[in-house]
């Protein structure tokens, strides 16, 4: 019974990494593919091998590296079986693509952290405008009825939050250049 707890644990947790995950690793074959539909379908064939791993994966270690690694060798597979198109990349320059998706990785970790710092900076009420607004896909027309407040008025409210956040993460990140 414990065995059993204890494996349904490692799955869940399993499940939530990759959940995690998927944002960034669709990003990382998109990079590497060129292609969004083309990583769309890549990233199912490295959902598949990501899950039938699963007992292998070290919950000590970092799931987004060793999901990129599986990654990498699918966009191999992918390019292997698309050779026969007239423009593919040669394998030096797939892995400098590679290289410098890790860079940029690392950088969008970065302006997320700052990003979400500065969310955390805002009003209540101005983070419950931005969740309706982009989390939950309210129109400032339908957002403008809410507050009871013209659509100018709600556009503008919006602009001016997104301008602080924009000046908040570009403050918080050149803080973290200066001490790095």
């Amino acid at each position: 019974m414990a065995n059993e707890e204890h494996n349904l644990h490692r799955h869940a947790e399993f499940v939530s990494r990759l959940t995690a995950a998927q944002f960034a690793l669709h990003g990382y074959i998109a990079f590497l593919v060129g292609n969004v539909e083309d990583a769309k379908d890549i990233l199912q064939d490295v959902n598949v091998t990501l899950w039938k791993e699963a007992d292998t994966y070290d919950f000590s270690r970092p799931f987004l590296p060793w999901a990129k690694a599986v990654a990498w060798y699918q966009v191999k597979t992918f390019r292997t079986l698309q050779a026969r198109d007239r423009l593919v990349f040669d394998e030096a320059l797939l892995e400098r693509v590679a290289a410098e998706a890790e860079g940029l990785d690392d950088e969008l970790q970065r302006k997320l952290a700052a990003l979400e710092h500065c969310v955390e900076q805002l009003t209540p009420g101005q983070k419950l405008l931005l969740r309706q607004r982009y989390a939950q896909g309210r129109g400032v027309q339908e957002l403008a009825v809410i507050l009871g407040r013209s659509a100018d008025a709600v556009s503008m409210l919006l602009y001016r939050i997104r301008e602080k956040l924009a000046q908040c993460v570009e403050h918080t990140l050149a803080k973290e250049a200066g001490r790095a």
